[in-house]
């Protein structure tokens, strides 16, 4: 064997060598990046919402002090920002024993899709009454506010 040259001159040699080998062909002229990224730019993805129940925090002291305790961080993290409808309180366990759970009714995004048509018929089969809208539209960034920004007061 020979040793390896200590100098540049190897390096440069063993490039050129590499530089030489026959490459093997394009598999397609697609460009895959390009197509991955003209997608994500895309202004036209159409995104599944559904409203669904979430646990947003859970109590572990027993009886009406764990219920007071969800309905004490209601009030500090989310009066006002949510519908009294979309409110419930449920106990862990049935004697309430173990703590209270505070339940939000929040929108929920389920799926994204390139096509409208495509996202209508993935809500009508499995979210019937599922909100579409356009991914970054006035109508999505409603629907991301509801539960983080405070509700408008009704004029009466």
């Amino acid at each position: 064997m020979t040793e390896p040259k200590s100098d540049q001159s190897a390096i440069v040699a063993r490039r050129e060598q590499v530089k030489s080998f026959q490459r093997p062909e394009r598999l397609s002229d697609l460009d895959i990046k390009q197509s991955v990224s003209e997608v994500r730019e895309t202004a036209d993805l159409w995104r599944v919402w559904v409203p669904e129940w979430l646990i947003v925090f859970t109590s572990t002291k027993p009886g009406d002090a764990g219920e007071v305790e969800a309905k004490e961080f209601f009030l500090a993290k989310y009066h006002e920002r949510v519908r009294d409808e979309d409110v419930r309180y449920t106990p862990i366990s049935q004697k309430r024993a173990y703590g209270t759970r505070l339940e939000l009714r929040l929108p929920n995004i389920k799926a994204e899709f390139k096509h409208k048509a495509d996202a209508e018929a993935y809500a009508a089969s499995q979210f019937p009454g599922a909100t579409i809208v356009a991914r970054n539209s006035r109508d999505e960034y409603a629907l991301r506010e509801y539960g983080n920004k405070k509700l408008a007061r009704s004029k009466s």
